[in-house]
């Protein structure tokens, strides 16, 4: 389904996968319909939704707007795939339908990959929120002027770029290097995109918050992404993009250093898996970083995980979300150009 088939030549082409997305994919929208530039194309392929997510982007006037639908659900990371081959931009920007770009977010990236043929990729740093709420509820972590990162850079500035890379929206790629497919699998679908382009390019991680993530009922709160252990899914994903010998150091370091160290994703689990799912995943931190045992705050969500009923503590974690998290963290400089 296509609403205007276009051949003209854009810079940037922002790819929208949805599914489901008709509560937000308007506010989607304006947020880039209020970008600071205008020269660029979007691109959304919906992923055979079941509510009235095509209506919505129908009834949004936007002439840059080229509408996809697949004829049946194929999953995220083929649905990247997708939106890759539709776009004609000499830049992908993925962005989800329930999130918000700042106005100035476009024009931030393209700056990046103007500094260096030789980047790749731009990452920026999120902030979640919940409903139309823009007050952050949880952050990640803030830089104080824009890195560029090389395979050969430290393992922690290695281990920033992959950290950054566990949400697809805002991910932005030069197109003639995405010569490659997207996984399929829950959590490292954008991830091991990131990975395969930092092997020979370099990567540039914006320093402001460009981005907004909404908190909703997809993504990590569907209890089917849990089938696979997603430290498992992390390690597997690390060691077959980086399976040579000279990588070996910094698969150890990662995996130690980084994936066995999601402790919050505990929560997560007992809050939408099984009982076994998180035991799973214990025994998984356990088993790739024994020393954890000793660590105050793995015991801390271990022990909230194990001990508090389910319905208590998705409780908790709202409240500590709203009434604590947004009220501690502060404003952020982000502005999506609509109230």
């Amino acid at each position: 389904m296509n609403r205007k088939s276009s051949k003209k030549k854009v810079l940037i082409s922002v790819c929208i996968p949805t599914y489901n997305s008709g509560n937000t994919i308007v506010s989607t929208l304006r947020s880039l319909a209020n970008q600071s530039i205008r020269d660029f194309e979007i691109v959304i392929v919906d992923d055979a939704s079941k509510d009235n997510t095509i209506k919505k982007i129908k009834s949004f006037k936007d002439s840059r707007i080229r509408l996809y639908k697949n004829k049946k659900n194929i999953g995220c990371g083929k649905n990247l795939e997708k939106c890759k081959d539709k776009a004609v931009g000499k830049i992908i920007v993925f962005l989800a339908g329930d999130d918000l770009f700042d106005k100035y977010a476009l024009k931030k990236i393209i700056n990046a990959f103007n500094t260096s043929k030789n980047v790749g990729v731009v990452i920026r740093p999120y902030f979640w929120f919940i409903g139309n709420d823009l007050r952050p509820v949880r952050v990640t972590r803030h830089f104080d002027k824009d890195m560029v990162v090389s395979i050969r850079s430290s393992f922690n500035k290695i281990i920033d770029v992959m950290a950054l890379s566990d949400q697809m929206s805002g991910v932005s790629f030069r197109k003639d290097l995405l010569n490659f497919s997207f996984n399929n699998q829950p959590f490292v679908e954008m991830a091991s995109a990131v990975m395969k382009a930092l092997k020979d390019h370099k990567a540039v991680i914006l320093k402001d918050y460009i981005l907004g993530v909404r908190i909703g009922s997809n993504g990590s709160t569907n209890p089917n992404v849990y089938r696979n252990s997603p430290m498992e899914v992390w390690k597997n994903t690390l060691y077959t993009e980086f399976p040579e010998k000279r990588y070996k150091r910094m698969r150890e370091y990662i995996l130690r250093n980084f994936i066995a160290t999601n402790y919050v994703g505990l929560i997560q689990i007992k809050n939408f898996g099984t009982t076994r799912q998180l035991l799973r995943e214990i025994s998984s931190l356990i088993k790739y970083r024994w020393i954890n045992i000793f660590n105050y705050k793995f015991l801390f969500f271990t022990l909230m995980s194990l001990l508090t009923p389910r319905t208590v503590l998705r409780k908790l974690t709202e409240i500590f979300k709203l009434k604590f998290n947004s009220k501690t963290l502060g404003k952020i400089d982000f502005d999506p150009g609509f109230k």
